[in-house]
């Protein structure tokens, strides 16, 4: 999804009309060069956000993803707080694995020469150092 303006009305939403807007939006692919600004952003906001808070960053993560014990499980599934049927135990260090690899494969499949050497060089090395070590 690109920048876009939108006029926004003080008239009451026609739900309809709205639906089949957010669907649509949802159904559009955004240019990889909106997808490689938004990536980037991210990228850079994240890494910013754990290398001047980490405890703070860390803690929010593991709050977050927690395993939690059976019967607050099924109690939260209960309510509709949780949607999957198991729970998976998914470290920082592992999730930042994915990311540098997921945006690498993103940048190589669906915008090659987009990302600048600088930005590759980065990602492998977080990739590669992140493999099996607690990332920061």
């Amino acid at each position: 999804i690109g920048p876009t303006t939108e006029v926004v009305s003080t008239s009451p939403p026609h739900r309809g009309h709205d639906l089949k807007r957010i669907r649509k939006a949802l159904e559009t692919k955004c240019s990889p060069e909106t997808a490689s600004d938004v990536m980037r952003t991210s990228f850079h906001e994240g890494a910013a956000l754990g290398y001047h808070l980490p405890e703070e960053f860390e803690g929010y993560w593991e709050r977050t993803y927690r395993t939690l014990p059976q019967d607050e499980w099924q109690d939260a599934r209960s309510h509709g707080v949780q949607l999957s049927t198991t729970q998976q135990d998914n470290p920082l260090s592992a999730a930042v694995v994915e990311v540098a690899e997921a945006a690498l494969q993103w940048a190589t499949d669906e915008a090659p020469g987009l990302l600048s050497e600088t930005d590759v060089q980065t990602l492998s090395r977080v990739a590669d150092r992140s493999h099996g070590s607690s990332a920061r």
